[in-house]
């Protein structure tokens, strides 16, 4: 029932989200990443200590293709190198991603292996509504479908966005309807808190935001304060 109340959601909005982009010149190349106390997602936590997470991300014409990777402090350990393309209109966007999240050094893991049974990729679907002026909700589904998650999890995510205090604001929840790679033995709300941004070095020809998230997770029963600051 959540997932047909998202698709009739996305519908039922979809006059208010820009129905065209603006022609591009060409391809642009954007670049840039982050360093996170801690890689907390979708209510899983995925790093013991700090994380650099950059990215590199190529678009024209309304389709982009990227790579994003998350590199803890903490050394012999899991990392994670993404891989995703997809396309946006007005507030949606369509992407794929590959996710390949790894032990560092173990020399038996290899990237271009992507057997079913074998394979340490994960490929997810993830379509993306942006918000609006008049409609400021944030609204994301992903759907497993290929790779190290056979359970086929899906992640369901609403945010409310606003402004305060020279600050965005995101009141977040997310909602797994089934057993998965959000927790084993439990479904429901995985993800759930509040997140504000704001901008270091507004005026200037690149972005330093400082993002700040208070975050529970109803299944793990855990909550966590999360602190970021990016360069793009």
């Amino acid at each position: 029932m959540i997932v047909v109340f998202f698709v009739v959601l996305l519908l039922s909005i979809s006059p208010l989200a820009n129905a065209e982009e603006p022609p591009e010149k060409g391809p642009e190349l954007y670049m840039g990443g982050e360093l996170l106390s801690r890689f907390y997602w979708r209510g899983v936590l995925l790093s013991e200590s700090a994380v650099v997470q950059p990215y590199l991300e190529l678009h024209w014409n309304g389709f982009f293709i990227g790579a994003a990777g998350s590199a803890t402090i903490q050394a012999y350990t899991w990392q994670e190198t993404d891989l995703y393309a997809g396309f946006s209109l007005g507030s949606f966007r369509l992407t794929i991603f590959d996710y390949y999240f790894y032990p560092e050094f173990d020399e038996s893991v290899r990237f271009f292996d992507y057997r079913r049974d074998n394979t340490l990729h994960t490929l997810e679907a993830v379509l993306e509504f942006a918000g609006t002026e008049r409609f400021p909700v944030r609204l994301l589904g992903g759907y497993n479908f290929y790779g190290a998650d056979d359970t086929n999890s899906l992640y369901l995510e609403a945010a409310y966005m606003f402004r305060a205090a020279d600050m965005d604001l995101e009141v977040i929840a997310g909602y797994t309807p089934d057993t998965g790679y959000y927790h084993e033995t439990r479904s429901g709300f995985t993800n759930v808190g509040l997140s504000a941004q704001r901008n270091l070095a507004p005026g200037k020809h690149f972005d330093v935001p400082l993002r700040i998230a208070l975050v529970y997770s109803p299944l793990t029963k855990h909550a966590y304060l999360v602190a970021g600051i990016g360069l793009n």
